[in-house]
């Protein structure tokens, strides 16, 4: 934009030695005045020619950030999507560890009742056979004594 502006500048400047150098030369007045309109003319259109070309590049430019910023969607999208995939997948993973620990730890609680219960059952049998035995040797103290 800057080289558009420098050659606008560079045109203007060349149109105003030329208008100089144009109206030196006529003698008639009417001529000058024609002269003056033309150099007005040709600095109109020189200036409406540098807008025009500024508006075209700005709006390229924003047309190239418009493509800029949708690449940048095409890209990031998937990459969001994934990660976001992941991460379901990774609380479903968390989820499903958590439900296999809490049915190892019934489990673990169930077969730890069942060695408890058989475990009073074999104390209760153990007593009742301490018992039997000391019955029985108390009855041959007693015989032995007699």
């Amino acid at each position: 934009m800057v080289k558009i502006w420098n050659a606008a500048r560079n045109v203007g400047i060349a149109m105003l030695i030329a208008s100089t150098a144009a109206l030196g030369a006529c003698e008639d007045e009417g001529t000058a005045e024609k002269a003056g309109k033309k150099i007005d003319e040709a600095v109109q259109d020189t200036q409406e020619a540098v807008k025009d070309a500024a508006d075209s590049a700005e709006q390229k430019v924003e047309e190239a950030q418009e493509a800029a910023k949708e690449a940048m969607k095409k890209v990031t999208d998937p990459a969001e999507d994934a990660a976001e995939e992941a991460a379901d997948e990774a609380n479903e993973a968390a989820e499903d560890a958590k439900e296999a620990a809490k049915t190892t730890g019934e489990k673990a609680e169930e077969a730890a009742d069942e060695a408890a219960e058989e475990a009073k059952d074999a104390a209760e049998e153990a007593t009742d056979a301490a018992k039997e035995a000391a019955d029985e040797a108390s009855d041959k103290v007693k015989d032995a004594a007699q």
